[in-house]
């Protein structure tokens, strides 16, 4: 990853209880990471078993 390429990515974007949620993905590992705009929140997203959710880099870098 150049000096020029993001970090971070935004995934997907919606309200959720009158705060502005955010998707946000880790371009170097594939983290995914919940944003929330009001209270300033950020927490990364788990799977069901407890693991990490990421997304693999391959799909990150086609976007």
């Amino acid at each position: 990853m150049s000096k020029k390429e993001k970090r971070f990515s935004y995934e997907l974007s919606n309200t959720l209880f009158g705060e502005v949620a955010m998707i946000i993905v880790d371009n170097r590992t594939g983290v995914n990471y919940l944003h929330t705009s009001g209270t300033g929140g950020l927490c990364p997203l788990y799977n069901v078993d407890g693991t990490l959710i990421v997304t693999p880099v391959e799909k990150i870098e086609e976007k």
